[in-house]
């Protein structure tokens, strides 16, 4: 797999560096990426920060959870 180099200006400026990073390494995987963790330590977050970066791309985006009240989250 090649190794590619992603300089990016986020949006989001209270990202941590573990954040950041998954952002990065999501937009570089080819097939999915996973993010995990406990209540409250950003997944939606960074999220909201990887939709915006597709979103630069212009990559079409599909957001879905197994709730309404994830996805007003995220909205």
């Amino acid at each position: 797999k090649k190794i590619h180099r992603i300089d990016l200006n986020f949006k989001d400026s209270i990202l941590n560096d573990s954040q950041k990073e998954a952002v990065k390494n999501s937009l570089k995987t080819n097939d999915f990426f996973l993010v995990h963790g406990p209540f409250g330590t950003g997944k939606t977050r960074t999220l909201i920060e990887l939709i915006y970066q597709e979103y630069l791309k212009g990559s079409k985006i599909l957001a879905c959870a197994d709730s309404n009240g994830a996805i007003d989250n995220i909205l």
